[in-house]
Protein backbone atom coordinates (compact mmCIF):
# COMPACT_ATOMS: atom_id res chain seq x y z
CA UNK A 1 0.00 0.00 0.00
CA UNK A 2 0.93 3.90 -0.25
CA UNK A 3 2.38 5.83 2.95
CA UNK A 4 2.83 9.77 2.82
CA UNK A 5 4.49 10.96 6.51
CA UNK A 6 4.63 14.85 6.25
CA UNK A 7 3.35 15.07 2.59
CA UNK A 8 2.44 18.51 1.69
CA UNK A 9 1.17 20.49 -1.83
CA UNK A 10 -1.98 19.50 -3.94
CA UNK A 11 -2.18 16.31 -5.84
CA UNK A 12 -4.43 13.31 -6.22
CA UNK A 13 -4.30 9.61 -5.40
CA UNK A 14 -6.16 7.09 -7.50
CA UNK A 15 -5.97 3.50 -5.69
CA UNK A 16 -7.44 0.70 -6.98
CA UNK A 17 -7.48 -2.88 -4.66
CA UNK A 18 -5.48 -0.94 -2.35
CA UNK A 19 -4.78 0.57 0.71
CA UNK A 20 -3.26 3.77 1.71
CA UNK A 21 -2.08 5.35 5.02
CA UNK A 22 -1.48 8.93 5.39
CA UNK A 23 -0.18 10.88 8.68
CA UNK A 24 0.80 14.61 9.42
CA UNK A 25 0.13 15.62 5.99
CA UNK A 26 -0.57 19.07 4.80
CA UNK A 27 -2.54 19.69 1.95
CA UNK A 28 -3.79 23.00 -0.23
CA UNK A 29 -6.28 20.61 -2.12
CA UNK A 30 -5.81 16.64 -2.38
CA UNK A 31 -8.03 14.85 -4.50
CA UNK A 32 -8.67 11.10 -3.80
CA UNK A 33 -10.31 8.57 -6.01
CA UNK A 34 -10.77 4.86 -4.34
CA UNK A 35 -11.91 1.68 -5.82
CA UNK A 36 -12.33 -1.34 -3.29
CA UNK A 37 -9.63 0.21 -1.36
CA UNK A 38 -8.86 0.90 2.53
CA UNK A 39 -7.67 4.69 3.08
CA UNK A 40 -6.81 5.75 6.35
CA UNK A 41 -5.64 9.45 7.36
CA UNK A 42 -4.15 10.50 10.74
CA UNK A 43 -3.77 14.11 12.00
CA UNK A 44 -3.64 15.81 8.34
CA UNK A 45 -4.87 19.24 7.19
CA UNK A 46 -5.67 21.21 4.45
CA UNK A 47 -8.63 20.71 1.77
CA UNK A 48 -9.61 17.34 0.39
CA UNK A 49 -12.34 15.81 -1.93
CA UNK A 50 -13.19 12.21 -1.51
CA UNK A 51 -14.49 9.45 -4.31
CA UNK A 52 -15.05 6.15 -2.97
CA UNK A 53 -16.55 2.69 -4.29
CA UNK A 54 -16.63 0.14 -2.16
CA UNK A 55 -13.60 0.15 0.82
CA UNK A 56 -13.77 2.46 3.53
CA UNK A 57 -12.11 5.81 4.96
CA UNK A 58 -11.22 5.96 8.17
CA UNK A 59 -10.10 9.71 9.37
CA UNK A 60 -8.97 10.92 12.88
CA UNK A 61 -7.95 14.42 14.53
CA UNK A 62 -7.87 16.14 10.79
CA UNK A 63 -8.63 19.89 9.99
CA UNK A 64 -10.15 21.26 7.10
CA UNK A 65 -12.82 21.17 4.41
CA UNK A 66 -13.82 17.15 3.45
CA UNK A 67 -16.21 16.75 0.59
CA UNK A 68 -16.60 13.22 -0.30
CA UNK A 69 -19.33 11.04 -2.20
CA UNK A 70 -19.42 7.26 -1.12
CA UNK A 71 -20.96 4.30 -3.39
CA UNK A 72 -21.44 0.49 -3.48
CA UNK A 73 -21.36 0.22 0.93
CA UNK A 74 -18.66 2.26 1.36
CA UNK A 75 -17.95 3.14 5.00
CA UNK A 76 -16.32 6.37 6.11
CA UNK A 77 -15.40 7.18 10.00
CA UNK A 78 -14.42 10.21 10.75
CA UNK A 79 -13.11 11.13 14.77
CA UNK A 80 -12.19 14.32 16.11
CA UNK A 81 -12.53 16.82 13.05
CA UNK A 82 -12.35 20.69 12.82
CA UNK A 83 -13.80 21.91 9.65
CA UNK A 84 -16.84 21.62 7.53
CA UNK A 85 -17.66 18.20 6.24
CA UNK A 86 -20.33 17.55 3.00
CA UNK A 87 -20.93 13.31 2.28
CA UNK A 88 -23.20 12.33 -0.13
CA UNK A 89 -23.51 8.68 0.76
CA UNK A 90 -25.07 6.18 -2.02
CA UNK A 91 -25.96 2.34 -2.78
CA UNK A 92 -26.21 1.35 1.28
CA UNK A 93 -23.22 3.12 2.04
CA UNK A 94 -22.27 4.02 5.72
CA UNK A 95 -20.72 6.72 7.87
CA UNK A 96 -20.02 7.28 11.72
CA UNK A 97 -19.32 10.79 12.42
CA UNK A 98 -17.92 11.48 16.11
CA UNK A 99 -16.86 14.75 17.35
CA UNK A 100 -16.85 17.66 14.22
CA UNK A 101 -16.33 21.14 15.15
CA UNK A 102 -17.89 22.33 11.88
CA UNK A 103 -20.97 22.18 9.62
CA UNK A 104 -22.19 18.58 8.60
CA UNK A 105 -23.98 18.40 5.68
CA UNK A 106 -25.15 14.49 4.73
CA UNK A 107 -27.21 13.16 2.34
CA UNK A 108 -27.78 9.45 2.22
CA UNK A 109 -29.54 6.61 0.55
CA UNK A 110 -29.65 3.77 2.37
CA UNK A 111 -27.16 2.05 4.67
CA UNK A 112 -26.83 3.59 8.51
CA UNK A 113 -25.52 6.92 9.56
CA UNK A 114 -24.23 7.62 13.23
CA UNK A 115 -23.80 11.26 14.08
CA UNK A 116 -22.42 12.05 17.45
CA UNK A 117 -21.23 15.87 18.32
CA UNK A 118 -21.60 18.50 15.07
CA UNK A 119 -21.48 22.24 15.52
CA UNK A 120 -24.26 21.92 13.08
CA UNK A 121 -25.97 19.60 11.24
CA UNK A 122 -28.19 19.10 7.76
CA UNK A 123 -29.44 15.76 6.40
CA UNK A 124 -31.65 14.27 3.53
CA UNK A 125 -32.40 10.44 4.48
CA UNK A 126 -34.16 7.66 2.19
CA UNK A 127 -34.07 4.10 3.23
CA UNK A 128 -31.60 4.81 6.23
CA UNK A 129 -31.11 3.66 9.70
CA UNK A 130 -29.42 7.11 11.46
CA UNK A 131 -28.40 7.88 15.44
CA UNK A 132 -28.21 11.72 15.79
CA UNK A 133 -26.79 13.33 18.50
CA UNK A 134 -24.73 15.81 20.44
CA UNK A 135 -25.84 18.62 17.78
CA UNK A 136 -25.29 22.36 18.84
CA UNK A 137 -27.52 23.19 15.18
CA UNK A 138 -30.02 21.49 13.37
CA UNK A 139 -30.62 23.04 9.43
CA UNK A 140 -32.76 20.84 6.94
CA UNK A 141 -33.88 17.50 8.20
CA UNK A 142 -35.74 15.81 5.61
CA UNK A 143 -36.23 11.50 5.94
CA UNK A 144 -38.26 9.54 3.69
CA UNK A 145 -38.36 5.61 4.44
CA UNK A 146 -35.92 6.13 7.28
CA UNK A 147 -35.64 5.41 11.12
CA UNK A 148 -34.26 8.05 12.97
CA UNK A 149 -33.41 9.08 16.70
CA UNK A 150 -32.75 12.45 17.41
CA UNK A 151 -31.19 13.78 20.33
CA UNK A 152 -31.83 17.51 20.10
CA UNK A 153 -31.17 17.95 24.35
CA UNK A 154 -27.88 20.45 23.49
CA UNK A 155 -29.49 22.15 21.00
CA UNK A 156 -28.61 26.40 20.91
CA UNK A 157 -31.08 27.36 19.15
CA UNK A 158 -34.76 27.66 20.53
CA UNK A 159 -36.43 26.43 17.19
CA UNK A 160 -36.03 23.97 14.96
CA UNK A 161 -38.24 22.13 12.02
CA UNK A 162 -38.70 18.78 10.71
CA UNK A 163 -39.85 17.21 7.77
CA UNK A 164 -41.16 13.92 7.95
CA UNK A 165 -41.68 12.28 4.78
CA UNK A 166 -43.31 8.76 3.96
CA UNK A 167 -43.20 5.74 5.78
CA UNK A 168 -40.37 7.11 8.17
CA UNK A 169 -40.31 6.94 11.97
CA UNK A 170 -38.68 9.38 14.10
CA UNK A 171 -37.71 9.54 18.01
CA UNK A 172 -36.48 12.76 19.54
CA UNK A 173 -35.52 13.85 22.86
CA UNK A 174 -35.61 17.28 23.78
CA UNK A 175 -34.29 19.45 26.57
CA UNK A 176 -37.42 21.01 28.84
CA UNK A 177 -39.13 23.22 28.64
CA UNK A 178 -40.62 21.86 25.12
CA UNK A 179 -43.14 22.51 22.86
CA UNK A 180 -43.75 20.22 19.70
CA UNK A 181 -46.16 21.43 16.53
CA UNK A 182 -47.28 18.44 14.55
CA UNK A 183 -48.81 19.28 11.21
CA UNK A 184 -49.70 17.04 8.38
CA UNK A 185 -53.28 15.02 7.67
CA UNK A 186 -55.39 16.31 11.01
CA UNK A 187 -57.82 13.08 11.01
CA UNK A 188 -54.69 10.84 12.02
CA UNK A 189 -51.88 13.33 13.72
CA UNK A 190 -53.36 12.13 16.92
CA UNK A 191 -52.42 8.81 16.30
CA UNK A 192 -48.74 9.17 14.87
CA UNK A 193 -47.65 11.34 17.38
CA UNK A 194 -46.50 10.43 20.90
CA UNK A 195 -44.77 13.17 23.18
CA UNK A 196 -44.67 12.87 26.44
CA UNK A 197 -42.73 16.35 28.99
CA UNK A 198 -43.14 18.66 25.95
CA UNK A 199 -46.59 20.62 25.32
CA UNK A 200 -48.08 19.25 22.28
CA UNK A 201 -50.41 21.08 19.82
CA UNK A 202 -51.74 19.36 16.50
CA UNK A 203 -52.46 21.05 13.90
CA UNK A 204 -51.06 24.68 12.53
CA UNK A 205 -54.07 27.18 14.47
CA UNK A 206 -54.45 27.73 18.13
CA UNK A 207 -52.20 29.04 21.05
CA UNK A 208 -50.31 27.54 23.50
CA UNK A 209 -51.55 26.83 26.84
CA UNK A 210 -48.85 28.16 29.04
CA UNK A 211 -48.15 31.19 29.85
CA UNK A 212 -44.90 30.97 31.71
CA UNK A 213 -42.68 30.07 28.70
CA UNK A 214 -39.57 29.83 30.21
CA UNK A 215 -37.87 27.79 33.15
CA UNK A 216 -36.85 28.75 36.68
CA UNK A 217 -33.53 29.46 35.20
CA UNK A 218 -35.02 31.96 32.56
CA UNK A 219 -34.39 29.67 29.53
CA UNK A 220 -36.98 29.97 26.34
CA UNK A 221 -38.72 26.45 25.56
CA UNK A 222 -37.71 24.82 22.31
CA UNK A 223 -40.28 24.65 19.83
CA UNK A 224 -40.41 21.76 17.06
CA UNK A 225 -42.29 21.99 14.44
CA UNK A 226 -42.47 18.52 12.53
CA UNK A 227 -44.66 18.01 9.03
CA UNK A 228 -45.63 14.70 9.00
CA UNK A 229 -46.52 12.48 5.87
CA UNK A 230 -49.68 9.89 6.39
CA UNK A 231 -47.63 7.08 6.86
CA UNK A 232 -45.06 8.14 9.53
CA UNK A 233 -44.60 8.16 13.31
CA UNK A 234 -42.82 10.69 15.44
CA UNK A 235 -42.32 10.25 18.96
CA UNK A 236 -40.96 13.16 21.23
CA UNK A 237 -39.42 12.93 24.58
CA UNK A 238 -38.97 15.93 27.18
CA UNK A 239 -36.46 15.91 30.12
CA UNK A 240 -34.84 18.49 32.17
Amino acid sequence: GLQILDGGGSGSIVLTDSSADLRGARFQNLSLKAVASHVTASACEGLATVDLTGGSLAVDDGSGSLTGVARDGAIVDLVDHRGDVQLNLQEDSSAELRGIDGKVNLRARGGEVVVDRASSLEVELDGVFATLGGVKALGAFKVVSSEVELDLSELGRPAVELAVQADSSVRVRLATPCRVRATGLESSLASQVDVTGCELQLGASGRWATRRVRDIEGKPPTTLTAQIAESSELTVEGRP
